[in-house]
């Protein structure tokens, strides 16, 4: 947790070289060790995304479903409100799932 952008990166051309499916052709598992060292190189050389792994684990990581307010994307969808009954409808029946 304490490393420095600098040991990080040391570290990871270090392993990156014992593992780099170039030297290892064909070996499956050499390729699937490079990938998962450079999924690690990527998280770790970010400051932001070190920060969310350090606080929320592998699964901070993970690809979030992104939500939008269904008047918004009818609205961006066709340009105008005329969906609004419709739209109000749906956004009444999105409020109410959160409360079940």
């Amino acid at each position: 947790p304490g490393a420095t952008a600098s040991e990080i990166k040391k570290a990871y051309y270090k392993q990156a070289k014992l593992c780099h499916p170039d030297k290892h052709a064909g070996d499956a598992e050499a390729t699937a060790k490079f990938q998962k060292l450079s999924t690690a190189y990527q998280v770790l050389s970010d400051p932001d995304s070190r920060e969310k792994y350090d606080r929320d684990g592998p699964a901070g990581m993970e690809a979030k479903e992104v939500t939008m307010d269904p008047a918004i994307f009818f609205s961006l969808l066709f340009g105008s409100d005329r969906f609004v009954p419709w739209t109000g409808e749906l956004n009444i029946a999105m409020q109410a799932d959160h409360f079940s």
